[in-house]
């Protein structure tokens, strides 16, 4: 682990270059795939050719998500030999549409590094709405519900629900078996701030069933005058888009300088059956001034206390930034180094952290970043 922190430290350091600079030469830098409905991994190739006069050895090959596992073989190529890389990538749970970048380093230069992107569209086995059930403190304990649709081309089954919080028990119901299915919960007080993981199981693929998840969560919920607060994660990142980003921010605490980074760190405590652990990111907010150079800057998440998980990536929901993301030390501190393509226009995005646990983290922790600020 240590050898791959320095290896992939030199590669932050270096910089990022666009394939067109490399001497090994790619037929695509881009590859969407469409995997079917049960299918449980997705494997593309990307080719390339030594286009150069002189040998060319792979040094490094690295991926934003741990849901993508990169492999070539070899890792030297002479002139004019052509090889290629193997991009596995886990579906899972995953749905909608997912982009996955894969980093390639070389030894022709400091600077030659390939950007490879994956970009995967899952079709949708089943649709939940909402995903996160959100009661404020003080609020009455009223029952809310997750509505779950099956694909239509599907018979899917939901067999179980499970809450991590006792005290926010789940009930299955079944409105049309194999179609229809509803999660109620009822929390017994909203007199303390909670949470709870909702485990969704379902039959379905035969070989590997899938288990979905959901939240469910007692949280002061702050508004600005004649604003209503957002319920869900869901319209919490409409409200963030809607502003161009200032509500990440803004939902975090207090507003972060502009240049060139906010200091402050985010904490966020959690209790998971009786176990109870920390996870901070610092800083909480990564800004790049208009204008500025693309430096790419850190960020250090680190989980204080006996965690049941172990973060494997970050996954944004945009592609205007490239990152890498390390563990630095296994099960608790973790780095993810983010560069944004340009800062000549505003561009902002937030990076959820992502587990190999399945349903180990109950409230995601994020990292928003904004670019182009003025």
């Amino acid at each position: 682990m240590r050898a791959m922190t320095i290896a992939w430290t030199v590669l932050v350091l270096a910089g990022f270059s666009s394939a067109a600079n490399a001497q090994l030469t790619w037929d695509e830098t881009r590859v969407e795939a469409y995997p079917e409905l049960g299918d449980t991994e997705v494997r593309e190739t990307f080719t390339f050719t030594n286009t150069g006069d002189a040998p060319v050895t792979i040094e490094g090959i690295g991926s934003s998500c741990g849901c993508t596992v990169p492999e070539v073989h070899p890792r030297t190529y002479a002139p004019g030999e052509s090889g290629s890389l193997d991009a596995v990538f886990t579906i899972g749970s995953r749905r909608g549409e997912y982009t996955s970048t894969v980093l390639v380093r070389t030894d022709v230069a400091e600077n030659d590094v390939t950007v490879l992107r994956l970009v995967v569209h899952i079709p949708q086995v089943l649709h939940m709405e909402p995903e996160v059930l959100t009661w404020r403190i003080g609020a009455d304990a009223d029952p809310q519900t997750i509505n779950i649709d099956i694909n239509e081309d599907l018979t899917v089954h939901v067999t179980d629900v499970r809450s991590s919080n006792p005290a926010m028990p789940a009930e299955l119901r079944v409105v049309e078996e194999g179609r229809r299915y509803a999660v109620d919960v009822t929390p017994e007080s909203t007199e303390e701030a909670g949470h709870s993981i909702l485990s969704i199981v379902t039959d379905f693929p035969e070989d590997e069933p899938a288990t979905y998840r959901a939240f469910g969560r007692i949280i002061h919920i702050h508004t600005q005058t004649g604003q209503q607060a957002p319920q869900t994660d869901r319209q919490a990142r409409a409200v963030t888009q809607q502003n161009g980003g200032e509500a990440s921010a803004a939902a975090e605490g207090p507003s972060a300088p502009e240049a060139p980074v906010s200091t402050s760190r985010l904490t966020r405590r959690f209790d998971v059956e009786g176990t109870g652990y920390a996870i901070s990111v610092s800083p909480r907010l990564l800004t790049w001034p208009a204008g500025s150079p693309s430096t790419p800057k850190q960020a250090e998440i680190l989980i204080e206390g006996d965690a049941p998980l172990r973060l494997t990536g970050a996954e944004a929901n945009t592609d205007g930034f490239l990152h890498i993301f390390e563990e630095v030390e296994p099960g608790r501190r973790y780095r993810i180094t983010v560069s944004p393509r340009s800062t000549a226009e505003r561009n902002t995005a937030v990076f959820e952290l992502t587990s190999a646990n399945e349903g180990a983290m109950p409230l995601p922790i994020s990292l928003p970043v904004r670019a182009g600020a003025q």
